[in-house]
């Protein structure tokens, strides 16, 4: 890219150890410089890494020290992600809105189910909701009964009127008839009718998360 920008995809370290932290982070920039980048992003969406939480992550608010040693270092934050959950999920499904379904159910793991539900009004696509059981990404008895939506849209001239929610519920549902109770989702910060739509749903932030940036000098 121009200009050409490193990319550092994680970086942790025991709190009380800010000094191999820093190596690390020294160690990261003079690779790049010598590479010729001139900036350096970390945990970047663009760039993203899996993790404990998600299908990707940024940056967890958990490891503030590790947030703390970027700003030390005159990183700026970018690219801002929630966290959101809802455990034991609990719903009365809404009415009906005026749209026909299909379900196109997977299994590419054994104790994976994969969902895409679009909506339509004719022949025409209206909506999407596309879910998979967080056990996609961690593999660990944990995790089972938690469902990891990856994917909502709906048509710019629909949004407003409840077909977001009414898919997200839908979706739900038919986890649930499937032994799943728990949910999780991740929303850019900036994305505020996503979070409207899912707080007031029941979901509830449990992280926040966010990307670095760097000018070299």
């Amino acid at each position: 890219q121009t200009p050409r920008r490193g990319v550092l995809r994680f970086l942790a370290y025991e709190p009380g150890h800010r000094r191999s932290g820093q190596l690390l982070l020294d160690t990261a920039e003079a690779k790049v410089r010598d590479a010729g980048a001139t900036e350096l992003i970390a945990w970047h969406y663009d760039h993203t890494y899996p993790w404990y939480h998600a299908e990707h992550a940024c940056l967890s608010g958990r490891l503030e020290h590790v947030h703390a040693l970027f700003d030390v270092n005159r990183y700026l934050p970018v690219n801002g992600e929630l966290v959101l959950d809802w455990p034991d999920y609990e719903f009365s499904l809404p009415e009906t809105p005026p749209v026909s379904l299909d379900w196109k159910w997977s299994e590419p793991l054994p104790t994976v189910d994969e969902l895409e539900l679009v909506a339509y009004q004719g022949k025409r696509q209206v909506g999407i909701c596309a879910c998979i059981s967080q056990s996609a990404f961690q593999p660990t008895p944990a995790v089972l009964g938690w469902v990891y939506i990856r994917w909502l849209h709906v048509q710019r001239n629909l949004r407003g009127h409840g077909l977001g929610r009414y898919l997200v519920l839908v979706a739900l549902d038919a986890y649930r008839q499937r032994g799943y109770r728990n949910a999780v989702v991740c929303s850019m910060q900036e994305n505020h009718p996503a979070r409207l739509l899912y707080t007031n749903l029941g979901f509830r932030t449990v992280d926040r998360t966010c990307a670095y940036h760097k000018t070299l000098s």
